[in-house]
């Protein structure tokens, strides 16, 4: 019996042609080459990073794209002790899902770290950028860790729990931020945990018979944001919910004109005229288009349990 010959040939697998980034994927890798970072705004009003160029839910074209901080939370993260030749680090490392400032989707990066002790959910992290950055996502060579204060992890287990629908629990972080926090280090999270805790009592509150003490936490909570900032957005529309769910029609329609007459993003003008319609009654105006002709496929215009999403997304 004869030995069985073996055949061989040469093979290279590979692309033989180019494609384009796109309009919203080619954006977003030139941004990086001038050291920012764009996510896109979906339906529901999330901000997406890296952008998409499909709304995940609605299947609707995005092209409203928001530019977001350089910094961010740990929302979860995992060690890696004896990195590969592929790994982007040749050190120990942590992958990293990170929601970065003016994020609601949290994006996978590697975080340099000295040891794995010094992770943590909260953690604070920021960009490390390449020398010489060329529009690949690679211009993100890393994150390094922030020496923050433990009150800003505070902010995000409140989200988190905001998230988990765990609404007293996220009412005790957003008052543990609030209570070491200042105002004048940093306006944005800081008026931004006030208004989520104002939201959680909206939740407590219930769709049916809404509990009044609940509802009347809220509407001080949001008054407080409101004489920090008389223009804070969400703090407006949500006054607007928690007077609309006390019957106190007059109260909640002139929170929503003034929602509708400050804003220059289509999706909140069109949530405060639906709010503002749906109570009286009228007939609703119909959801607004994106320039590709598709709707942008809400159902309700409020968001989750008829509020402005939270931690401080949206115009």
């Amino acid at each position: 019996m004869t030995q069985a010959e073996n055949l061989s040939q040469a093979f290279e697998l590979g692309f033989t042609y180019t494609r384009s980034t796109g309009p919203v994927v080619g954006r977003f890798l030139s941004a990086l080459r001038e050291r920012r970072i764009f996510g896109i705004r979906a339906s529901d009003g999330r901000v997406i990073v890296p952008p998409a160029e499909y709304d995940p839910d609605t299947a609707a074209a995005l092209d409203e794209f928001v530019e977001v901080g350089q910094c961010g939370s740990i929302v979860s993260w995992c060690w890696v002790k004896q990195p590969r030749a592929a790994h982007p680090l040749q050190q120990p490392f942590a992958w990293a899902m990170i929601r970065l400032d003016g994020a609601d989707v949290p994006m996978v990066h590697c975080v340099a770290a000295a040891a794995e002790e010094q992770l943590a959910t909260g953690a604070r992290v920021r960009v490390v950028w390449a020398e010489e950055p060329r529009g690949y996502i690679t211009d993100i060579r890393c994150f390094e860790l922030l020496g923050e204060t433990a009150d800003k992890r505070l902010k995000v287990l409140g989200d988190l729990s905001y998230d988990s629908r765990q609404w007293n629990d996220a009412i005790d972080y957003y008052g543990q931020y609030t209570d070491q926090a200042r105002l004048e280090d940093d306006p944005d999270n800081y008026l931004n945990a006030m208004t989520d805790m104002g939201s959680c009592y909206i939740q407590l509150a219930g769709d049916e018979n809404p509990d009044s003490d609940q509802l009347n936490k809220a509407i001080e909570v949001f008054k407080t944001v409101l004489s920090l900032r008389g223009d804070f957005w969400q703090a407006h529309f949500n006054l607007g919910i928690a007077h609309g769910k006390l019957g106190e029609q007059d109260e909640a329609i002139l929170e929503w004109n003034w929602c509708r007459d400050n804003t220059e993003s289509v999706m909140e003008k069109w949530r405060a005229e639906y709010a503002a319609a749906e109570m009286l009654g009228e007939e609703l105006p119909p959801m607004p288009s994106s320039p590709h002709g598709e709707g942008f496929g809400m159902a309700n215009p409020h968001g989750e349990g008829g509020m402005m999403n939270p931690h401080g997304e949206g115009e």
